[in-house]
């Protein structure tokens, strides 16, 4: 029997592989504009004026239902 650990890491090394990694992450250019998500969202208040990934560079994992 596998321990959670083992399938873990294997799905870790499977998304963070070049394959998965160069298809699915997009960094944003300077021009792509800040989702209201971000903008909006008081508790994003103390990162007004910074650049990097607080400006969009995220995956959004699930969405709330």
């Amino acid at each position: 029997m596998m321990h959670f650990s083992r399938y873990f890491k294997r799905v870790l090394l499977v998304l963070l592989g070049p394959s998965f990694y160069n298809s699915q992450v997009q960094f944003p250019m300077e021009i792509t504009p800040i989702s209201p998500a971000i903008t909006d969202d008081p508790r994003f208040r103390f990162f007004r004026d910074c650049i990097g990934a607080v400006d969009g560079t995220h995956i959004c994992a699930f969405t709330a239902p």
